[in-house]
């Protein structure tokens, strides 16, 4: 009921459901009804969305200076991805609280090429807060049934957080030896937790960025620095 020069703002969400291969008419309801609660949350929330956390600044062992041509030259037959030399960027991360989600943990995933996306990629390792959280199961639409079903998202195992990696085989090739001169392709990632049951989803990933990754043999004259496993004193 109004009364005569009353106004009412009307939000309209129009949400489009199918054409999706393994979905027909009747699980492309519940795949509605799962970007329903998608649309509710962003209105709930004045669509000022969390977002994931600030992502990983991650350097290439042997290459700290950065890319040439865009390509990042390692080890001898080895890898080793540090994202752990810039501590406003991870702290940044891993004290990042968006609208109740919580930092979590970080994702190393190895790609087959520069341009391929997550869902192509293998997931090699994952370091998280040791916190009781461990493996996330969220809402998730499975294309092999065509329903909206929970299923794992995240394969943390309270581990505890590590930021770097030392890579030494191919996992696109049962794990052979890395090779000399071949390129390979990594990302990190950081992803967060909300355990509110009615949000959805409940974990938040950042966009991979790939690092294209070229292990070779250490040139005449190359000076090492301190190795992986080094002590060193700190003075506070």
């Amino acid at each position: 009921t109004m009364a005569p020069g009353d106004t009412q703002e009307v939000v309209v969400a129009e949400i489009v459901a199918g054409a999706i291969p393994g979905v027909d008419r009747i699980s492309a309801i519940g795949l509605l009804k799962f970007y329903d609660r998608q649309a509710q949350v962003a209105y709930d929330n004045n669509f000022d969305l969390p977002v994931p956390p600030p992502v990983p600044n991650v350097t290439v062992v042997g290459s700290e200076d950065g890319p040439l041509n865009g390509v990042y030259y390692s080890l001898d037959n080895k890898i080793v991805l540090n994202w752990g030399t810039d501590p406003a960027n991870y702290l940044a991360t891993e004290n990042s609280n968006s609208k109740g989600y919580v930092f979590e943990g970080y994702n190393v995933y190895q790609l087959p090429n520069a341009s391929a996306s997550v869902s192509e990629g293998k997931r090699i390792a994952t370091y998280d807060v040791a916190n009781g959280v461990g493996k996330i199961e969220d809402l998730v639409f499975d294309i092999n049934t065509g329903s909206v079903v929970k299923l794992p998202v995240q394969f943390g195992n309270d581990s505890g957080i590590k930021r770097y990696l030392e890579i030494t085989g191919d996992v696109f090739n049962n794990g052979e030896p890395l090779i000399n001169g071949i390129r390979y392709y990594y990302a990190v990632t950081a992803y967060n937790f909300n355990p509110d049951p009615q949000v959805v989803p409940n974990n938040l990933e950042n966009p991979i960025q790939i690092l294209t990754i070229i292990p070779q043999s250490n040139t005449p004259g190359y000076e090492f620095g301190e190795e992986q496993g080094s002590t060193l004193t700190v003075t506070h």
